[in-house]
């Protein structure tokens, strides 16, 4: 996780404002699917990240607006949304 932290934008207080940038973190919680609102204007690309297992599988294709994101079903899994 600390990679991804690191990878993360240089402000994200300034990311988390302008929308480029989300990250959300499971912990223990084991979602088979999650809704995310990206909004409607800009496109986003996604990746999951098994922190425990330490891989990124990214998630094909962009989207936009409310959106239902397919998870593993696991712990310690984040979610993280770039916009393009």
């Amino acid at each position: 996780m600390r990679r991804v932290i690191e990878d993360g934008p240089e402000d994200w207080i300034k990311s988390a404002e302008d929308g480029s940038y989300k990250l959300l973190y499971f912990g223990r919680h084991q979602h088979a699917y999650k809704f995310v609102e990206l909004g409607e204007v800009s496109e986003f690309r996604m990746e999951i990240i098994d922190t425990w297992n330490m891989t990124i599988t990214p998630v094909e294709g962009t989207y936009r607006g409310r959106t239902k994101v397919k998870l593993p079903g696991k712990p310690y899994i984040a979610l993280r949304m770039i916009k393009v």
